[in-house]
C-alpha cells in the first residue's frame, strides 16, 4: 500500500490569507500512483492554479497534492511563471521554430546570404561547394545542400523555375543565289601564347561559292 495514502486529509496554513487550507487526498490503488498524471497534457486552469498556489509560498510537494498531477508538471510551469509570467503558460509543441541553419553559427549564415548577393546565379549545390574550399569553413561543420535550399527560399532569394521552351524558328526560304543566307559559328574562348585570349568565329554563307567569291565579298585578296 502506498504509504502516503494513510493519510486521507490534510490541512496547510496559508500566511497570505491567514488561514488554515484543508484538502481531501485521493486514496491510491498501488504505489506511486498518485504520479500517474505525468506526461498528461495540463489545462490553462490547472497551470493558473499552479501560480496562485506557488504565490502563496506552497512548495511543489504540496501543490502537487492539491492540484492532482506530478511533481515535474508542477516544477515545470512553477519556473515557466517564475520566468515569463501568465504569458509562459501556453503550450509550445515541438521545437521552437528558430528559421533554416539556425544550429549553424551566424557567421555562417551571413557568409551564405553574403555570397548569394553577390552571385545571384548560385544555386544550394554551388554555395556548398564554394564553403567547402573556402579555407575559413572547409574544417567546420556545414549544413546539407536541403538547408541551403531552405534559407534561400526563408530569404526570399529563389526565384520560380521557368521551363524551357525551344525559341520560335523563322520559315525556311529556299536559297537560289550565293550569299542569301550566312551561317555562323563561333568557338569559346582560348589562350594562345604571345597573344591572349582569343575567340575564332568562322562565318560562310549557306549556299556553296568559291572561295574566290568569299574572300572578295569581305574585300580580301586571295594569294596562292
Amino acid at each position: 500500500m502506498c504509504r502516503s495514502s494513510l493519510r486521507k486529509s490534510y490541512s496547510l496554513w496559508c500566511p497570505n490569507e491567514g488561514a488554515m487550507i484543508f484538502f481531501r487526498r485521493p486514496k491510491c490503488k498501488q504505489e506511486g500512483e498518485h504520479m500517474q498524471l505525468r506526461g498528461h497534457t495540463t489545462t490553462f486552469q490547472m497551470r493558473l492554479e499552479i501560480s496562485e498556489y506557488a504565490a502563496a509560498g506552497w512548495n511543489d510537494t504540496q501543490i502537487t497534492m492539491a492540484i492532482g498531477c506530478s511533481v515535474w508538471t508542477v516544477r515545470k510551469w512553477r519556473r515557466r511563471w517564475r520566468k515569463l509570467g501568465p504569458v509562459g503558460f501556453t503550450s509550445q509543441m515541438g521545437r521552437p521554430v528558430t528559421g533554416p541553419v539556425s544550429t549553424f553559427p551566424h557567421e555562417l549564415k551571413a557568409a551564405i546570404l553574403h555570397l548569394r548577393q553577390l552571385h545571384p546565379g548560385w544555386g544550394p549545390m554551388t554555395l556548398l561547394t564554394a564553403l567547402k574550399t573556402d579555407a575559413y569553413w572547409q574544417d567546420q561543420p556545414l549544413p546539407s545542400r536541403a538547408q541551403l535550399a531552405r534559407l534561400l527560399k526563408h530569404a526570399g532569394l529563389t526565384r520560380r523555375y521557368q521551363p524551357h521552351h525551344d525559341l520560335t524558328q523563322p520559315p525556311r526560304v529556299p536559297l537560289s543565289t550565293p550569299h542569301q543566307e550566312w551561317q555562323m559559328d563561333a568557338q569559346g574562348i582560348m589562350r594562345v601564347e604571345g597573344v591572349g585570349k582569343v575567340s575564332l568565329i568562322l562565318i560562310l554563307p549557306r549556299l556553296s561559292v568559291s572561295l574566290r567569291e568569299v574572300t572578295s565579298s569581305f574585300g580580301c585578296q586571295l594569294w596562292a
